[in-house]
C-alpha cells in the first residue's frame, strides 16, 4: 500500500488548516464562506490521497492548496453568477461617480504617469509598461510582438518598473 494513502489524516489537518483557511479568506469574495471551503479542501484532498492521485509526498501542501484556490475559484465564479443575476440594488450597485477632488486627483496622477513615462528609457520599457499595466494587454500578446519568452518578459518589465520608480523618486516623488 502507498506510504501516502496511510498518512495521519488528522496530523496533515492539524499542520495545514490553518495556511489553507489563510489562502481562502485572501482569495475569496466572501471570507466569510473560507472555513466552509477549507473543510471541503481537506474532505477532497483525503479522497484524492486515498485514491493515489499525489504522487510525491513532499508536494502535500501546495497539494492542498491548490485545491483550496480552486475551490475559491469556482466559489467566485458561482457568486458573481448569482450577484449578475440578481436585480440590482443601491446595496450591490457600485458607485461609479468620483467625488470632484478623487476626479481632479485621478486627472493629475493620469497625467503624470503620462509625463515620466514619456520620459522613461528606454523606448521598449515604456511601451511595455503601457501595454502591459495601462492598456491592460495580455502578458503573451506582448511577448509575442516583442519576441520575448516569460521568463525574459519578467525581467524586463521588473527592470522596466524599477526605472520607472528611480525617475519618479528623481522628480520627488517616491512610493515609500
Amino acid at each position: 500500500m502507498d506510504a501516502l494513502q496511510t498518512v495521519d489524516k488528522t496530523a496533515l489537518f492539524n499542520r495545514f488548516y490553518r495556511p489553507v483557511l489563510a489562502l481562502l479568506r485572501g482569495r475569496l469574495y466572501c471570507p466569510d464562506d473560507a472555513e466552509d471551503l477549507a473543510q471541503e479542501t481537506f474532505r477532497l484532498g483525503f479522497l484524492k490521497l486515498d485514491a493515489g492521485e499525489l504522487k510525491d509526498a513532499a508536494a502535500i501542501g501546495g497539494f492542498f492548496a491548490g485545491i483550496a484556490r480552486n475551490l475559491a475559484l469556482n466559489q467566485n465564479r458561482s457568486r458573481q453568477r448569482w450577484h449578475s443575476e440578481a436585480e440590482p440594488t443601491l446595496q450591490n450597485m457600485p458607485s461609479e461617480a468620483l467625488s470632484p477632488l478623487d476626479s481632479l486627483l485621478t486627472s493629475e496622477l493620469q497625467s503624470l504617469v503620462q509625463t515620466l513615462l514619456r520620459e522613461l528609457k528606454p523606448e521598449r520599457d515604456r511601451q511595455i509598461l503601457t501595454a502591459f499595466f495601462l492598456h491592460q494587454r495580455d502578458k503573451k500578446e506582448i511577448c509575442a510582438e516583442w519576441a520575448l519568452d516569460a521568463i525574459h518578459f519578467n525581467r524586463v518589465i521588473h527592470r522596466a518598473k524599477v526605472r520607472f520608480r528611480a525617475l519618479l523618486e528623481k522628480k520627488g516623488m517616491g512610493l515609500g
